[in-house]
């Protein structure tokens, strides 16, 4: 993996801030103003027992225990695909279309509403139940796939559906390329949660692609169309 430098600074009663490069969006945050600002909102939420219409997504790890995905057969993908591919173009997807795309695979039984909250529902990624206290590790990103030149050479590190300027395929998949993550246990748990629902997202998204004819050229991806042709 690439060297590269996360910028970071500091306000007053909020804690750290961490931006990638060529980003002027944060896509971390830490310190003790920011855990207390994040708990004191947390209560509040937990208090009111109201879960807003543009709120972040349930993450429950407790309940994802016994969560059994649905695995599709070949002709289940291609079916799904069709008709989610009249919805929604994977290379151009607002936050609202990933939002409503993650609704349809809970109704089909690929996602679970536990996870959600780790997967950017309503762009927003919830790291844990902060109630019970913080999760630490890390994880590195899986480079020797075959993809990875074709997506990080188009967006590079991302972390969010707007980096990618709303291409759903590409995020999902940069997003699914994570490996061996290490840590406190709720760290590593919700690293496979990530890893697992990213990549049912962009197995179904590629799929979808795939019917709708391949958006990835040659000389962006500097691979043959007929390499492209059978990913």
């Amino acid at each position: 993996m690439s060297d590269f430098t996360i910028r970071t600074t500091y306000k007053p009663g909020e804690g750290y801030f961490g931006y990638l490069p060529g980003s002027d969006k944060p896509v971390m945050r830490w310190g003790d103003e920011f855990w207390d600002m994040v708990k004191e909102r947390a209560a509040q939420n937990a208090a009111s027992k109201v879960e807003a219409s543009n709120g972040p997504g349930r993450y429950d790890p407790v309940a994802l225990e016994t969560f059994e995905r649905r695995k599709l057969t070949s002709e289940e993908l291609s079916k799904l695909a069709a008709e989610l591919g009249k919805k929604y173009d994977p290379s151009s997807m607002t936050q609202e279309e990933l939002d409503s795309f993650m609704d349809d695979l809970v109704e089909e039984g690929l996602l679970s509403k536990d996870e959600l909250g780790a997967l950017g529902y309503h762009g927003i990624v919830v790291v844990g139940n902060v109630l019970d206290g913080g999760v630490a590790g890390c994880q590195v990103y899986e480079t020797s796939n075959p993809e990875w030149d074709i997506y990080f050479g188009r967006y590079g590190y991302v972390g969010s559906l707007q980096e990618c300027g709303g291409d759903a395929l590409a995020y999902t998949k940069l997003m699914s390329f994570f490996k061996n993550p290490s840590g406190s246990d709720a760290f590593v748990k919700r690293a496979q949660t990530q890893h697992d629902g990213y990549k049912i997202m962009a197995d179904i998204l590629e799929a979808m692609q795939r019917q709708r004819g391949s958006t990835y050229s040659a000389s962006n991806s500097g691979l043959t169309w007929a390499r492209l042709m059978t990913m």
